[in-house]
């Protein structure tokens, strides 16, 4: 019952992990027997890679707890870069394997039916499938069991990772797949030394181990990337460029940039609107340009959103007065029109390095209606005296009016 109640809680990335380990320690002992049984360097060496694997479990379990922890003050963008690193050090350690193991294979190599493997004295009394063929086949069989078990977890742990979005998982899963790819190379061996050829068998143990190698490199590269902050594809780019420009309001966007956080996307942009646009209209064209990416791609974890009134160019508009002095001076200009219109609200709008402002007004219930067109130019006219501002518009609003 305190078992069932444990398993109940052990999320689907962990329970994967304590699979692929299980997996990789009943691997390791089948190898190695099937190796000595058969003498097959090839096979040992398998067998030492499944060993590797189970450390390198141990860090995969280690770093999906931590990039499971949810995000706070001291990490607003969650732990998700402690899978990365997870991944990468799982990538130092198959890249350092296949290198030692490409080593003493060649040495085996060198001394092929004598006997100079550098692991210790167990070794120096084994020759290439110096035992009859019957063991030789156990050896072959023990690889077939690998190459089957081995896909396996790299089956069941890729879809666990994609799924968690887990860059350690994914990592994990790849280094099952190498294995079971190595052990193809052991059974090739193998084979070909039952059929009279001893040299294919440690020469085999040499492409095993730089199978291990180029599948450590491709990890560690991968997972540096994502340390690196490394962008999403230049077509994927596009391809979310085209779904911003389908939004309504969207004219434009530039500047898209994405950057990798464990297994999630966080992407920044600048979408240009209409520049007559309201405050709460341009956020609200950014909103739904945030959450339909969020919504459509699934590894986008969020999106800030710049809005632009103004098209990029290679020049910073310059504006000697901020707003807040503007509309002071705005308000300052209408005074002598007091007791004849009231400002109710007035707009700014900032383009290519000029201003142009929106001015509403009131008129007070005594003026007569064939004096609002001239008060209105008037009006225009002096705000446009300002050397501030470029342009002025004037509006009525007569809704107070009976």
């Amino acid at each position: 019952m305190l078992f069932s109640r444990y398993l109940e809680k052990i999320t689907p990335g962990v329970f994967v992990i304590l699979v692929g380990a299980a997996g990789n320690l009943l691997l390791s002992a089948i190898k190695f027997a099937g190796g000595m049984l058969g003498g097959s360097p090839a096979l040992i060496n398998d067998a030492f890679h499944s060993v590797s694997d189970l450390a390198t479990d141990g860090v995969a379990l280690l770093t999906y707890k931590i990039g499971q922890l949810p995000s706070d003050r001291n990490h607003p963008y969650g732990h998700g870069k402690a899978e990365s690193i997870g991944a990468s050090l799982i990538g130092m350690v198959v890249v350092m394997a296949g290198i030692g193991l490409a080593w003493a294979a060649w040495e085996f190599f060198e001394g092929t039916g004598e006997a100079r493997y550098q692991f210790g004295e167990l070794f120096r009394s084994l020759s290439p499938l110096s035992l009859e063929a019957p063991v030789a086949q156990i050896a072959a069989a023990c690889a077939v069991a690998s190459i089957l078990i081995n896909e396996g977890l790299f089956r069941y742990t890729l879809h666990i990772g994609k799924r968690e979005k887990s860059p350690s998982l994914i990592a994990n899963a790849w280094h099952h797949r190498s294995d079971a790819f190595s052990s193809i190379a052991a059974l090739a061996g193998i084979l070909g030394a039952m059929a009279g050829y001893p040299a294919l068998d440690p020469l085999a143990g040499i492409v095993v181990a730089l199978m291990i190698t180029k599948a450590g490199y491709d990890i560690l590269r991968d997972a540096v990337a994502d340390l690196m902050d490394t962008g999403l594809s230049e077509e994927d780019v596009k391809k979310y460029e085209t779904m911003v420009l389908e939004i309504p309001g969207v004219v434009s966007a530039h500047n898209l940039r994405t950057r990798r956080t464990g297994g999630e996307v966080f992407m920044d942009l600048h979408i240009l609107v209409n520049p007559e646009a309201s405050v709460s209209e341009g956020h609200h064209i950014g909103e739904n340009v945030r959450q339909r990416l969020i919504h459509e791609v699934e590894d986008i974890e969020d999106v800030l959103v710049h809005i632009d009134t103004e098209a990029p160019d290679d020049r910073v508009p310059f504006y000697p007065v901020g707003s807040h002095e503007l509309r002071k001076m705005v308000k300052e200009a209408l005074e002598e029109f007091d007791g004849r219109i009231h400002s109710v609200k007035t707009a700014l709008h900032f383009r290519d390095g000029e201003v142009v402002v929106d001015v509403l007004l009131q008129p007070v219930p005594s003026l007569a209606p064939e004096d609002y067109a001239g008060l209105l130019k008037k009006t225009r006219e002096k705000l446009e005296t300002l050397p501030e501002i470029r342009a002025a518009r004037t509006y009525l609003d007569l809704s107070h009016m009976p």
